[in-house]
């Protein structure tokens, strides 16, 4: 017997004869190879060009990546509540078809983040962050082949890696800008191909902790953004990092020593998570290589949050407001970040610690932080 593989965003749900009917959301990525189902299993399989009569006309063969379902015999094909099937292929197995579910609903796709939390002011992602947003992901740089830029977009909401391994042609690829998807066009970007972070290594898309990530290891890796500016001293920064150094580093900065906020790691005694806004104020955790989010409120009185636990109160951190925006390094060059960043919100002119628990759960949802 063939232990079956259930995915994620599956829902068991009854059909007439009283068998289980396994669900799998439109937004899951299965191997085909890989997707086996026992005896007298139920599978949800919609293939062809046309095949799904949804209420969103999704292709589930598509969007699941299945070229190929193989099935023991006795497995029976469902078709979700609501659809019905326009053409049907199967690889191997003895099958038969029914067309409706008594009961039971497709699993409901969790918000995009800024479709609930909609005022950024910048917002950096390898997933979709705003349904309204309709440019590319990232602007990406080969090494192998002619040498040239291009744009990288989304494929159901997440990075479409088999655009990007394709420009690869199995070299590295570094990344140029990574676009904002706020809607206030606040891309960082860099000029510089040695300063470039990469996305691509030997033909392998970057994974940290099975997600896409932007690896900023190596001699100073920055991306950009000299006139994103932030006029208040009151902002709300959220980003997804893993380090793979136990060094002081800084993950986000300004442009100006004059004007400046920072978020980041911070070398005292003991090594510490710390933030620093006109002065430096730090907590008493230890830096670690976890994949963390780490949440940070400049204010008159600031507050810093690692993986949803408050771990600095109401500091008083100056009343620097922030000119510019850099990631991956302090200015200078001075601790520059190394490990990777998966996601990196802005809320200028905004403390934003009444949505906080909001935004956090959309992101630990997605990357399983914590």
């Amino acid at each position: 017997m063939v232990t079956p593989i259930y995915q994620q965003g599956e829902e068991l749900l009854l059909n007439q004869f009283g068998s289980k009917y396994l669900g799998v959301a439109a937004h899951t990525n299965v191997n085909s190879n890989e997707f086996i189902v026992q005896e007298d299993a139920v599978i949800s399989v919609l293939t062809g060009g046309d095949s799904s009569i949804a209420a969103n006309n999704v292709d589930y063969k598509a969007s699941m990546s299945l070229s190929g379902v193989t099935l023991k015999q006795g497995a029976l094909i469902v078709a979700p509540q609501g659809e019905s099937f326009q053409s049907m292929t199967i690889d191997s197995g003895t099958i038969m078809t029914y067309d409706s579910v008594v009961s039971g609903t497709k699993p409901v796709a969790v918000p995009l983040l800024l479709d609930s939390y909609p005022d950024a002011a910048a917002a950096y992602s390898l997933r979709k962050l705003r349904t309204d947003y309709t440019g590319p992901a990232i602007k990406v740089r080969r090494t192998v082949g002619t040498p040239s830029n291009t744009d990288i977009g989304f494929v159901d909401d997440e990075l479409d890696t088999a655009s990007l391994l394709s420009f690869a042609n199995g070299g590295d690829v570094f990344v140029a800008k990574w676009y904002d998807q706020s809607g206030n066009v606040n891309d960082v970007a860099q000029v510089s191909a040695s300063a470039q972070p990469k996305i691509v290594s030997s033909g392998v898309v970057v994974t940290t902790s099975g997600n896409y990530a932007i690896d900023f290891s190596g001699a100073t890796k920055t991306l950009v953004n000299a006139t994103f500016n932030n006029s208040t001293q009151v902002s709300s920064v959220f980003t997804i990092v893993k380090s793979t150094s136990l060094a002081p580093q800084v993950i986000t900065d300004g442009v100006d020593l004059a004007s400046r906020q920072v978020s980041g790691y911070y070398a005292g005694s003991p090594s510490v998570f710390a933030i620093n806004k006109g002065v430096t104020i730090k907590s008493a955790v230890p830096i670690n290589t976890n994949i963390n989010l780490l949440s940070t409120f400049f204010d008159v009185n600031s507050d810093l949050y690692l993986n949803g636990e408050q771990i600095l109160n109401s500091v008083n951190a100056g009343s620097h407001t922030r000119e510019g925006f850099t990631l991956g390094s302090g200015l200078g060059s001075a601790a520059s970040f190394e490990g990777s960043i998966f996601e990196v919100i802005v809320f200028d002119q905004q403390n934003k610690s009444s949505d906080r628990v909001g935004i956090e759960t959309n992101i630990n949802t997605h990357y399983t932080i914590y």
